[in-house]
């Protein structure tokens, strides 16, 4: 630590400890809910998934910012900025792949509740039923809510199958409100979960062909997703089950087998 005063320094340490508080409110704060409410938020949404660009969050920015001035505060001099630099660049790395990985795993888990949603929906068109009327039917079926406000105040984390509910339920309203039918499809193009029934409902929208076997189609295609989807995970958990028993095994590897070998070699070497 650099010299100071005995009267700056409990300054320096309280400052330093007021950076690190934020820190840890930016950093684990829940995040905002991106749950669809209306076609502003579904085209912002669209286009945050197509650019697909692993982006940090504000908030972790500023985590990282507060963490590096209260290194920088608490070690001071040059060894602090360096310090501080260094810690704020390790909190973004690594907020940044805690972040992919947790949107990678809500993405894996809407695409594993999604192919019910999507053959209910062919079923309803099958049945006869206008694409607002079968998309309301998904809505109703699934607990699917159009209200903003029980959208922003929803606690806790949501059902996967509940929120692509809420898509549907976006769509029929949009709809019945006489929304041009290729917007209100857009609604649910906002990840691959429902990417697929959306670009079907859109093609059948725009050459005015019946939707149902296209959407019938898109069905299928969203089961073999969600099949892709669940290997994934299995060859994740088997990548993460096998790393502590490399880790277990990789002292006797290198008493055994690099040790030995070693010493060996520093005994022909010996004059």
């Amino acid at each position: 630590m650099h010299e100071s005063g005995p009267s700056s320094r409990p300054v320096e340490l309280g400052v330093a400890a007021a950076f690190i508080i934020a820190a840890m409110v930016l950093r684990w704060a829940p995040p905002p809910s991106h749950r669809v409410g209306g076609l502003k938020e579904a085209a912002a949404a669209s286009a945050r998934w197509v650019s697909n660009a692993r982006r940090v969050p504000h908030r972790h920015l500023l985590a990282a910012a507060f963490t590096g001035c209260a290194v920088g505060l608490f070690l001071g001099g040059v060894g602090g900025v360096v310090g501080g630099v260094l810690t704020g660049v390790c909190v973004i790395v690594l907020s940044s792949r805690a972040a992919h990985e947790h949107e990678k795993r809500n993405r894996q888990r809407l695409i594993a509740a999604a192919p019910p949603l999507v053959d209910l929906f062919a079923a309803a068109l099958a049945a006869g039923l206008l694409p607002a009327d079968a998309a309301g039917v998904v809505a109703a079926a699934f607990g699917g809510d159009d209200d903003e406000k029980d959208q922003h105040e929803a606690p806790g984390p949501v059902d996967p199958a509940r929120e692509i509910a809420t898509r549907f339920a976006a769509v029929a309203r949009a709809l019945r409100e006489g929304a041009d039918p290729e917007a209100a499809w857009r609604l649910l193009c906002v990840d691959a979960a429902t990417a697929t029934v959306a670009a079907a409902a859109l093609r059948a929208s725009r050459t005015g062909a019946p939707a149902g076997e296209t959407v019938v189609k898109a069905a299928r295609d969203t089961w073999h997703a969600a099949e892709q989807a669940a290997q994934a995970r299995i060859r994740a958990v088997a990548v993460r089950a096998t790393a502590p028993l490399a880790l277990c095994f990789l002292p006797a590897f290198v008493l055994v087998g690099v040790v030995p070998t070693a010493l060996g070699l520093l005994n022909e070497l010996r004059p």
